[in-house]
């Protein structure tokens, strides 16, 4: 299986999850999701070998 593929299928299978965390206790803030986009944004860019931006909220 090819690593796009199994990134593929992690993506869906976490997808899966977050929607069942969703329903259990509701939808995420606006902050939550804009966090929660740039993690997956770094996340992709260090599978890809890109650098990552200096934007997400570290400390």
């Amino acid at each position: 299986m090819s690593a796009a593929v199994e990134r593929q299928i992690q993506r869906d299978l976490l997808e899966e999850r977050l929607r069942a965390k969703e329903k259990e206790i509701g939808p995420p803030s606006p902050e939550g999701e804009e966090w929660a986009t740039e993690a997956f944004r770094e996340a992709e860019a260090m599978a890809a070998g890109l650098p990552l931006s200096s934007s997400c909220g570290g400390t």
